[in-house]
Protein backbone atom coordinates (compact mmCIF):
# COMPACT_ATOMS: atom_id res chain seq x y z
CA UNK A 1 0.00 0.00 0.00
CA UNK A 2 2.81 2.53 0.94
CA UNK A 3 4.30 2.00 -2.53
CA UNK A 4 1.25 2.49 -4.11
CA UNK A 5 0.74 5.28 -2.55
CA UNK A 6 4.44 7.16 -2.82
CA UNK A 7 4.00 6.08 -6.60
CA UNK A 8 0.70 7.97 -7.05
CA UNK A 9 2.18 10.70 -5.46
CA UNK A 10 5.68 10.63 -7.71
CA UNK A 11 3.40 10.55 -11.03
CA UNK A 12 0.95 13.51 -9.04
CA UNK A 13 4.14 15.43 -9.38
CA UNK A 14 4.89 15.18 -12.72
CA UNK A 15 3.85 17.55 -15.82
CA UNK A 16 3.11 14.60 -18.16
CA UNK A 17 0.14 13.36 -19.59
CA UNK A 18 -0.68 10.57 -16.96
CA UNK A 19 -0.16 13.05 -14.10
CA UNK A 20 -2.61 15.68 -15.85
CA UNK A 21 -4.75 12.76 -16.54
CA UNK A 22 -4.32 11.31 -12.51
CA UNK A 23 -4.70 15.36 -11.44
CA UNK A 24 -8.30 15.35 -13.12
CA UNK A 25 -9.35 11.99 -12.58
CA UNK A 26 -8.45 13.72 -8.56
CA UNK A 27 -10.37 16.66 -8.90
CA UNK A 28 -13.66 15.22 -10.43
CA UNK A 29 -13.83 12.55 -7.37
CA UNK A 30 -13.27 15.85 -4.68
CA UNK A 31 -15.63 17.52 -6.59
CA UNK A 32 -18.58 14.42 -6.14
CA UNK A 33 -17.46 13.51 -2.27
CA UNK A 34 -15.07 15.94 -1.06
CA UNK A 35 -11.54 15.89 0.10
CA UNK A 36 -9.94 12.89 1.17
CA UNK A 37 -8.84 14.57 4.76
CA UNK A 38 -12.37 15.63 5.12
CA UNK A 39 -13.77 12.38 4.54
CA UNK A 40 -11.25 10.90 6.70
CA UNK A 41 -12.31 12.93 9.45
CA UNK A 42 -16.40 12.37 9.15
CA UNK A 43 -15.53 8.66 9.27
CA UNK A 44 -13.48 8.74 12.50
CA UNK A 45 -16.31 10.64 14.02
CA UNK A 46 -19.58 8.59 12.54
CA UNK A 47 -17.65 5.45 14.11
CA UNK A 48 -16.88 7.72 17.04
CA UNK A 49 -20.88 8.58 16.98
CA UNK A 50 -22.39 11.13 19.44
CA UNK A 51 -22.70 10.68 22.91
CA UNK A 52 -23.95 12.91 25.66
CA UNK A 53 -22.40 10.74 28.35
CA UNK A 54 -18.77 10.62 26.48
CA UNK A 55 -19.33 14.52 25.69
CA UNK A 56 -19.98 14.75 29.82
CA UNK A 57 -17.04 13.14 30.19
CA UNK A 58 -14.67 14.75 28.51
CA UNK A 59 -16.10 17.96 30.55
CA UNK A 60 -15.14 16.36 33.33
CA UNK A 61 -11.99 15.24 31.99
CA UNK A 62 -10.96 18.58 30.39
CA UNK A 63 -12.70 21.24 32.70
CA UNK A 64 -12.64 19.74 36.17
CA UNK A 65 -13.86 22.99 37.56
CA UNK A 66 -17.03 22.87 35.86
CA UNK A 67 -19.82 22.07 38.01
CA UNK A 68 -23.43 23.44 38.63
CA UNK A 69 -24.43 24.57 42.38
CA UNK A 70 -28.04 24.45 41.86
CA UNK A 71 -30.12 23.77 44.99
CA UNK A 72 -33.35 22.99 43.08
CA UNK A 73 -34.36 18.51 43.18
CA UNK A 74 -36.71 18.75 40.38
CA UNK A 75 -38.65 15.45 39.91
CA UNK A 76 -37.91 13.52 36.29
CA UNK A 77 -40.32 10.42 35.24
CA UNK A 78 -38.49 9.21 32.64
CA UNK A 79 -41.43 6.36 30.96
CA UNK A 80 -39.77 3.50 28.71
CA UNK A 81 -42.42 4.86 25.82
CA UNK A 82 -46.02 5.07 25.90
CA UNK A 83 -48.81 3.35 27.58
CA UNK A 84 -46.31 2.54 30.70
CA UNK A 85 -47.35 4.34 33.35
CA UNK A 86 -45.95 7.66 32.89
CA UNK A 87 -48.77 9.67 33.16
CA UNK A 88 -50.20 8.12 36.30
CA UNK A 89 -47.01 8.36 38.46
CA UNK A 90 -46.87 12.05 37.36
CA UNK A 91 -50.17 12.91 39.04
CA UNK A 92 -49.01 10.28 42.21
CA UNK A 93 -46.33 12.74 42.78
CA UNK A 94 -48.49 16.09 42.14
CA UNK A 95 -50.72 14.90 45.10
CA UNK A 96 -48.34 16.52 47.23
CA UNK A 97 -50.07 19.25 45.79
CA UNK A 98 -47.07 21.49 46.28
CA UNK A 99 -45.50 20.31 43.13
CA UNK A 100 -45.90 20.69 39.81
CA UNK A 101 -44.74 18.17 37.26
CA UNK A 102 -45.10 19.24 33.39
CA UNK A 103 -46.46 16.57 31.01
CA UNK A 104 -44.09 16.04 28.13
CA UNK A 105 -43.32 20.08 27.38
CA UNK A 106 -43.11 20.66 23.66
CA UNK A 107 -42.50 16.76 22.99
CA UNK A 108 -42.00 17.89 19.67
CA UNK A 109 -39.43 20.09 19.75
CA UNK A 110 -37.08 17.93 21.83
CA UNK A 111 -35.95 20.52 23.65
CA UNK A 112 -33.70 18.41 26.51
CA UNK A 113 -32.26 16.66 23.49
CA UNK A 114 -31.37 19.62 21.16
CA UNK A 115 -29.58 21.03 24.28
CA UNK A 116 -28.05 18.18 25.31
CA UNK A 117 -26.45 17.59 21.73
CA UNK A 118 -24.53 20.32 22.52
CA UNK A 119 -22.66 18.44 25.00
CA UNK A 120 -22.42 15.25 23.06
CA UNK A 121 -19.92 16.80 20.44
CA UNK A 122 -17.22 18.11 22.55
CA UNK A 123 -14.58 15.44 22.21
CA UNK A 124 -10.78 15.46 23.88
CA UNK A 125 -9.21 17.54 21.21
CA UNK A 126 -12.98 19.97 19.82
CA UNK A 127 -13.15 22.46 21.00
CA UNK A 128 -9.57 23.48 20.58
CA UNK A 129 -8.42 25.00 24.36
CA UNK A 130 -6.89 28.21 22.83
CA UNK A 131 -10.38 28.74 21.12
CA UNK A 132 -11.95 30.02 24.68
CA UNK A 133 -12.40 33.70 25.40
CA UNK A 134 -10.04 33.51 28.12
CA UNK A 135 -7.34 32.78 25.95
CA UNK A 136 -7.74 36.18 24.37
CA UNK A 137 -5.72 39.59 24.79
CA UNK A 138 -9.39 41.49 24.93
CA UNK A 139 -7.01 44.80 25.13
CA UNK A 140 -6.27 43.98 21.35
CA UNK A 141 -9.00 41.98 20.61
CA UNK A 142 -9.70 43.57 17.05
CA UNK A 143 -6.02 42.82 15.81
CA UNK A 144 -6.40 39.06 17.28
CA UNK A 145 -7.96 36.38 14.63
CA UNK A 146 -10.91 35.70 15.92
CA UNK A 147 -12.94 33.15 13.55
CA UNK A 148 -13.69 30.92 16.70
CA UNK A 149 -14.19 32.43 19.63
CA UNK A 150 -15.98 30.39 22.60
CA UNK A 151 -17.43 31.44 25.99
CA UNK A 152 -16.43 28.98 28.74
CA UNK A 153 -17.77 25.68 29.33
CA UNK A 154 -18.81 26.48 32.34
CA UNK A 155 -21.02 29.20 30.62
CA UNK A 156 -22.53 26.81 28.40
CA UNK A 157 -23.46 25.01 31.45
CA UNK A 158 -24.82 27.90 33.12
CA UNK A 159 -26.91 28.92 29.49
CA UNK A 160 -28.51 25.34 29.57
CA UNK A 161 -29.08 25.68 33.27
CA UNK A 162 -31.08 28.82 32.96
CA UNK A 163 -32.85 28.19 29.72
CA UNK A 164 -34.13 24.94 31.17
CA UNK A 165 -35.54 27.05 34.53
CA UNK A 166 -37.30 29.52 32.49
CA UNK A 167 -38.31 26.91 31.12
CA UNK A 168 -39.81 24.80 33.09
CA UNK A 169 -39.06 26.22 37.17
CA UNK A 170 -40.21 29.36 36.50
CA UNK A 171 -43.51 29.38 35.66
CA UNK A 172 -44.45 26.41 38.23
CA UNK A 173 -42.89 28.70 40.33
CA UNK A 174 -45.35 31.61 39.77
CA UNK A 175 -47.88 29.72 39.81
CA UNK A 176 -47.39 28.77 43.26
CA UNK A 177 -45.56 25.66 43.15
CA UNK A 178 -42.53 24.89 45.72
CA UNK A 179 -41.22 22.40 43.19
CA UNK A 180 -41.38 21.36 39.67
CA UNK A 181 -40.57 18.24 37.23
CA UNK A 182 -41.40 16.35 34.24
CA UNK A 183 -42.37 13.21 32.81
CA UNK A 184 -41.59 12.07 29.24
CA UNK A 185 -41.86 9.15 27.40
CA UNK A 186 -39.27 9.70 25.00
CA UNK A 187 -36.41 10.98 26.87
CA UNK A 188 -33.51 7.89 27.30
CA UNK A 189 -30.26 7.71 29.84
CA UNK A 190 -28.62 9.90 27.87
CA UNK A 191 -30.63 12.60 28.72
CA UNK A 192 -30.91 11.91 32.36
CA UNK A 193 -27.71 12.35 32.79
CA UNK A 194 -27.74 15.84 31.10
CA UNK A 195 -30.24 16.85 33.16
CA UNK A 196 -28.01 15.04 36.44
CA UNK A 197 -25.07 17.67 35.05
CA UNK A 198 -27.70 20.40 35.14
CA UNK A 199 -29.83 19.75 38.57
CA UNK A 200 -27.10 17.59 40.73
CA UNK A 201 -29.67 17.02 43.14
CA UNK A 202 -32.42 16.01 40.78
CA UNK A 203 -34.77 12.68 41.82
CA UNK A 204 -35.18 10.39 38.59
CA UNK A 205 -37.79 7.64 38.35
CA UNK A 206 -37.63 5.10 35.68
CA UNK A 207 -40.87 3.38 34.70
CA UNK A 208 -41.31 0.76 32.38
CA UNK A 209 -44.12 -1.60 31.36
CA UNK A 210 -44.77 -5.04 30.21
CA UNK A 211 -43.78 -3.92 26.95
CA UNK A 212 -47.04 -6.50 24.90
CA UNK A 213 -49.18 -4.72 27.40
CA UNK A 214 -47.76 -1.55 26.41
CA UNK A 215 -48.31 -2.28 22.86
CA UNK A 216 -52.04 -3.59 23.18
CA UNK A 217 -52.68 -0.38 24.85
CA UNK A 218 -51.33 2.20 22.50
CA UNK A 219 -51.74 0.11 19.52
CA UNK A 220 -55.55 2.38 18.61
CA UNK A 221 -52.85 4.92 17.90
CA UNK A 222 -49.73 4.19 16.58
CA UNK A 223 -49.77 7.78 15.23
CA UNK A 224 -46.92 8.93 17.75
CA UNK A 225 -42.89 9.56 17.04
CA UNK A 226 -39.79 8.78 18.60
CA UNK A 227 -38.22 11.83 16.96
CA UNK A 228 -40.92 14.06 14.73
CA UNK A 229 -40.93 13.87 12.21
CA UNK A 230 -38.87 11.21 10.71
CA UNK A 231 -38.60 8.95 13.45
CA UNK A 232 -42.39 7.25 13.85
CA UNK A 233 -43.23 4.68 15.91
CA UNK A 234 -46.44 3.76 14.01
CA UNK A 235 -45.23 -0.23 13.37
CA UNK A 236 -44.98 -2.86 16.45
CA UNK A 237 -41.21 -2.97 15.43
CA UNK A 238 -41.06 0.62 16.28
CA UNK A 239 -42.40 0.36 19.01
CA UNK A 240 -40.54 -2.43 20.29
CA UNK A 241 -37.65 -0.79 19.55
CA UNK A 242 -37.76 2.39 21.00
CA UNK A 243 -39.13 0.65 24.61
CA UNK A 244 -36.08 -1.75 24.11
CA UNK A 245 -33.76 1.44 24.26
CA UNK A 246 -35.12 2.84 27.07
CA UNK A 247 -35.18 0.05 29.14
CA UNK A 248 -31.99 -1.20 28.62
CA UNK A 249 -30.58 2.44 29.22
CA UNK A 250 -32.71 2.82 32.25
CA UNK A 251 -32.11 -0.86 33.81
CA UNK A 252 -28.52 -0.03 33.35
CA UNK A 253 -28.03 3.50 34.51
CA UNK A 254 -30.72 3.71 36.81
CA UNK A 255 -28.24 3.08 39.82
CA UNK A 256 -25.39 5.31 39.00
CA UNK A 257 -27.54 8.09 38.79
CA UNK A 258 -29.13 7.33 42.00
CA UNK A 259 -32.77 7.03 40.68
CA UNK A 260 -35.65 4.69 40.82
CA UNK A 261 -36.66 1.90 38.25
CA UNK A 262 -40.22 1.04 38.94
CA UNK A 263 -42.32 -1.32 37.16
CA UNK A 264 -45.89 -0.13 36.79
CA UNK A 265 -47.60 -3.11 37.11
CA UNK A 266 -45.68 -3.45 40.87
CA UNK A 267 -47.12 0.17 41.80
CA UNK A 268 -51.23 -0.81 40.83
CA UNK A 269 -51.21 -3.62 42.20
CA UNK A 270 -49.37 -2.12 45.56
CA UNK A 271 -46.01 -4.54 45.33
CA UNK A 272 -43.70 -1.14 45.16
CA UNK A 273 -43.00 0.18 48.15
CA UNK A 274 -44.63 3.52 48.40
CA UNK A 275 -42.73 4.58 51.90
CA UNK A 276 -39.34 4.07 50.05
CA UNK A 277 -40.29 6.34 47.17
CA UNK A 278 -41.65 8.77 49.91
CA UNK A 279 -38.57 8.83 50.92
CA UNK A 280 -36.39 9.35 47.82
CA UNK A 281 -39.05 12.10 46.18
CA UNK A 282 -39.35 13.74 49.19
CA UNK A 283 -42.85 14.10 49.29
CA UNK A 284 -46.06 12.29 50.33
CA UNK A 285 -48.27 10.04 48.02
CA UNK A 286 -51.59 9.56 48.01
CA UNK A 287 -52.27 6.35 46.11
CA UNK A 288 -55.71 6.50 46.21
CA UNK A 289 -55.74 8.20 43.54
CA UNK A 290 -54.51 5.06 41.49
CA UNK A 291 -58.20 3.85 41.83
CA UNK A 292 -59.35 6.80 39.73
CA UNK A 293 -58.40 6.45 36.05
CA UNK A 294 -58.28 9.61 34.41
CA UNK A 295 -58.10 10.38 30.40
CA UNK A 296 -58.10 6.69 29.77
CA UNK A 297 -58.51 6.22 25.68
CA UNK A 298 -60.70 2.89 25.91
CA UNK A 299 -60.43 -0.83 25.98
CA UNK A 300 -58.13 -0.48 23.21
CA UNK A 301 -57.86 -3.57 20.96
CA UNK A 302 -58.69 -6.74 22.30
CA UNK A 303 -55.56 -8.83 20.52
CA UNK A 304 -52.05 -8.39 19.15
CA UNK A 305 -52.51 -9.81 15.70
CA UNK A 306 -49.48 -12.69 15.33
CA UNK A 307 -47.47 -10.94 12.81
CA UNK A 308 -47.57 -7.66 14.90
CA UNK A 309 -46.46 -9.91 18.45
CA UNK A 310 -43.40 -11.48 16.14
CA UNK A 311 -42.41 -8.09 14.93
CA UNK A 312 -42.66 -6.65 18.66
CA UNK A 313 -40.93 -9.76 20.36
CA UNK A 314 -37.98 -10.05 18.23
CA UNK A 315 -37.19 -6.72 18.98
CA UNK A 316 -38.07 -6.66 23.46
CA UNK A 317 -37.41 -10.53 23.75
CA UNK A 318 -33.82 -10.05 26.29
CA UNK A 319 -35.42 -6.88 27.99
CA UNK A 320 -38.44 -8.55 28.81
CA UNK A 321 -37.64 -11.97 29.67
CA UNK A 322 -34.93 -9.82 32.25
CA UNK A 323 -37.80 -8.16 33.55
CA UNK A 324 -40.08 -11.38 34.21
CA UNK A 325 -42.43 -10.24 31.09
CA UNK A 326 -44.14 -12.95 29.17
CA UNK A 327 -46.20 -12.59 26.05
Amino acid sequence: MKIIKNTARDLLAGSGLLARSLRQCLDWHESLHGPVYARRNQKRDLARGRSIIEGLEQIRLRWPGVESTEKVSPIFILSAGWRSGSTMMQRLIMSEQEILIWGEPYSHAMIIRHLADGVSAITSSWPEDNWFIDQYDLDDICNTFVANMYPAVQELQNACLSYVKTLLDEPARKRGFARWGLKEVRLDIEDAYFLKWLFPRARFVFVCRNPYHAYLSYRTDRSWYREWPDKPAFTAAKFGEHWDHLVSGFHKGARQLGGMFLRYEDVINGDADFSAIEDYLDLKLNPSLLEKKVGSHGKGDARIPVIELKQIRKKVRHMADLLGYEV
